[in-house]
């Protein structure tokens, strides 16, 4: 069990070495427009450069790794049901997994098909995790590992880059100038496209503007998820959240 959340961690930490190579491997870049009085303003647009080969293998290569952190952390709840029924003295069969609904009503026939010769105490904890329980299940971080894992089992999750997380910079302004700024950060991170607009008055004609060389940018996956309000997740997110539902069972292997 142990070592299959030690394995997503591994994966997790090399899609974030991966992710960090092809972000410097310099395929995204942005240029810098000046515009004169009366307002002096500075437009920041995306430029894409050609992927080169290494680029790409890179970039293809995050949805393998990320495949590979999904399966070894919902290997992780199964494996924890086949030592919590290991412990209790029974035999587990290979009906035996750690169920993830979203539908209470279909708890029962879960519990008892997945869960059988376990501890009363260990199968009231995991009814007690189970996504029903919020507001959105859909949206609670074990039901997105089952379903993205799911999905992953059939297909490749193609990687795409979204926008940037974030922009900023230094920058030096005399007193009293006005500044107003547009973040357009949302928008597709394609050649051309403005994401950054700061405008000043009045102009300042030395204007000494730092750069962000190394804007943040995030990645995203078919995931078959509903992610039209903006609501998202990160693989950190899902290796704390199972992190978190294996040390409530930690009691059960303590003696």
């Amino acid at each position: 069990m142990c070592r299959k959340l030690e394995r997503a961690k591994f994966h997790a930490d090399d899609f974030n070495q991966v992710w960090r190579d092809f972000v410097h491997s310099g395929v995204y870049a942005y240029t810098i427009e000046n515009e004169g009085a009366p307002a002096f303003t500075i437009h920041f647009r995306w430029k894409v450069r050609s992927w080169t080969p290494e680029a790409t293998h890179r970039f293809q290569n995050l949805s393998l790794i990320f495949g590979d952190l999904l399966s070894n952390l919902r290997a992780t709840l199964d494996y924890l049901v086949w030592q919590l029924v290991l412990v209790a003295g029974g035999t587990p069969t290979d009906q035996h997994a750690f169920p993830c609904l979203t539908d209470r009503s279909k708890w029962p026939s879960a519990s008892g098909r997945r869960l059988g010769g376990m501890d009363a105490r260990w199968r009231n904890e995991i009814e007690g995790v189970q996504p029903y329980h919020k507001r959105d299940p859909e949206h609670d971080l074990l039901a997105v590992l089952d379903q993205v894992n799911n999905v992953n089992k059939h297909r490749a999750l193609p990687a795409t880059i979204v926008t940037a997380e974030q922009f900023s910079f230094p920058v030096k302004l005399p007193p009293a100038t006005r500044v107003d700024f547009n973040s357009w950060l949302d928008r597709p991170m394609e050649d051309g496209v403005e994401f950054f607009r700061l405008a000043l008055t009045p102009p300042v004609p030395e204007l000494e503007l730092g750069l962000d060389v190394d804007p943040p940018l995030r990645v995203a996956f078919s995931d078959g998820l509903d992610h039209s309000d903006g609501w998202s997740y990160t693989n950190a997110d899902l290796v704390r959240h199972v992190e978190q539902v294996v040390a409530i069972f930690e009691p059960a292997f303590s003696s």
